[in-house]
């Protein structure tokens, strides 16, 4: 199908592989009751939710899908979703599955220029700040920072390669 403009719509067969695309350096659009629902431009990029892709994938969806994401990829007894609203962005887990990130081991690295990374807390003003309560823990050789309310328990410190340890205790 040819359009005045220069445009044009080809589908074809050819052995096990079909085709359906445009030619002279044009973009396609698959069209969902007139807004278009897919998007590749003539770089490439494919855009879901936006006719102006800025990298090979780019999906855009409103600020207000806080709590279904933007992007879902599901397995049979897990998924994992995307998204935001308009103050922050986040990853989740769902399946009552853990989020493991790089589970094969390889370096992990978390705010490569800088920042504040916080567990428990929305606005961390350390480089690593724990809120709620506390309980820090290291193993290996042992750090123990612990404030919890119901019990009492030391601040340790410990090394059990040399004869002596550092143990600070709270009573």
């Amino acid at each position: 199908v040819a359009e005045t403009g220069g445009g044009d719509l080809r589908m074809t067969a050819g052995g096990a592989t079909g085709y359906i695309g445009t030619y002279n350096n044009n973009s396609l659009q698959l069209v969902q009751n007139g807004s278009a629902a897919l998007f590749v431009d003539t770089s490439k990029n494919v855009g879901i939710g936006t006719t102006g892709p800025s990298a090979k994938l780019d999906i855009l969806g409103a600020d207000s899908q806080s709590a279904t994401g933007v992007v879902h990829i599901r397995t049979s007894s897990t998924s994992l979703r995307l998204g935001g609203n308009s103050t922050y962005s986040w990853i989740q887990s769902h399946g009552s599955k853990p989020l493991y990130i790089n589970e094969l081991g390889n370096n992990v690295i978390i705010n490569r220029l800088g920042g504040n990374v916080g567990i428990g807390t929305t606005s961390p003003s350390e480089k690593l700040h724990v809120g709620g309560g506390g309980n820090i823990r290291v193993d290996g050789s042992e750090l123990y920072i612990t404030q919890a309310s119901s019990t009492r328990r030391p601040v340790r410190l410990h090394q059990a390669s040399y004869k002596g340890a550092i143990t600070l205790q709270r009573d």
